[in-house]
């Protein structure tokens, strides 16, 4: 599927075959129900859809690591909430994603479609998570806030009149 869900799942056996399985905790959400087996050896918790910012706002800022390997994707909420929650985020580096996560600075951007990357940089971000978060937040604060949206809004129609 579009998500790279499959991408995902080979990382983690990636991470299993370098002995991180006890370690490693795997929490799903957003989706009605699970379609694909996650049968990888690392305890994996479903929780299904959440739809309040309070449970979104509390999982992401729990985690150590927000992965989206997506196949195709713009400008993912998802990795936006993440950040703003603290989170730092691994994704495959497609579509505009490059516009929130700073390579190495505030998470990671993979090769496209590489597993070995995609495991590679979640690895990374785990032992790097204490120097990402703080980055990640504040690329979204002082990028995507809603009041820097707006007034870049004016100054672009302004500019256009």
């Amino acid at each position: 599927t579009r998500k790279g869900f499959h991408f995902f799942k080979a990382a983690v056996e990636n991470l299993v075959q370098q002995g991180l399985a006890d370690e490693t905790v795997v929490v799903i959400f957003g989706t009605p129900r699970m379609k694909e087996d996650m049968s990888t050896g690392v305890t994996t918790y479903y929780i299904g859809t959440l739809n309040d910012s309070y449970s979104l706002n509390l999982l992401y800022s729990t985690a150590d690591v927000f992965v989206t390997p997506s196949i195709a994707d713009n400008l993912p909420n998802t990795i936006m909430e993440s950040m703003a929650s603290g989170t730092p985020c691994v994704s495959f580096n497609v579509g505009w994603i490059s516009d929130l996560i700073d390579h190495m600075e505030n998470g990671y951007l993979a090769e496209a479609f590489n597993v070995n990357d995609l495991s590679f940089g979640i690895k990374w971000v785990l032992q790097n998570r204490n120097s990402l978060s703080p980055k990640a937040r504040s690329k979204v604060e002082t990028t995507f806030d809603q009041n820097i949206i707006v007034r870049r809004h004016e100054e672009l129609y302004a500019s256009l009149i």
